[in-house]
C-alpha cells in the first residue's frame, strides 16, 4: 500500500469493508487499514468469498501476484 501510495502521490486510498469475511476480527489492528486499502485497491483477496485467512503466511506466488498487481497499478497510474 505504501509503494501504491508512493507511485501513484495519492495521500490515501479508498478502503473496503472487511466485514465480508468471517475472519475479519483476527486481522491485526496495525494492519487493519492497510488490508483494506490493499483489498480495494485488488491488490490482495481473500483465500475466499468469506474468508481472507490473516493468520496464514503468504506463499512465494501470492507475493508474486501482489507484486505484479502493484506494478500493473502503477503502469495504469
Amino acid at each position: 500500500v505504501e509503494a501504491l501510495k508512493n507511485a501513484t502521490g495519492e495521500e490515501d486510498l479508498e478502503k473496503a469493508d472487511l466485514n465480508q469475511f468471517k475472519d475479519a476480527e483476527e486481522i491485526s489492528g496495525w494492519a487493519r487499514e492497510y488490508v483494506s486499502q490493499a483489498l480495494k485497491a485488488g491488490l490482495i483477496k481473500g483465500i475466499s468469498e468469506e474468508e481472507f485467512s490473516p493468520k496464514t503466511n503468504a506463499t512465494r506466488a501470492q507475493g508474486a501476484v501482489m507484486i505484479h498487481r502493484l506494478l500493473e497499478l502503477i503502469v495504469k497510474g
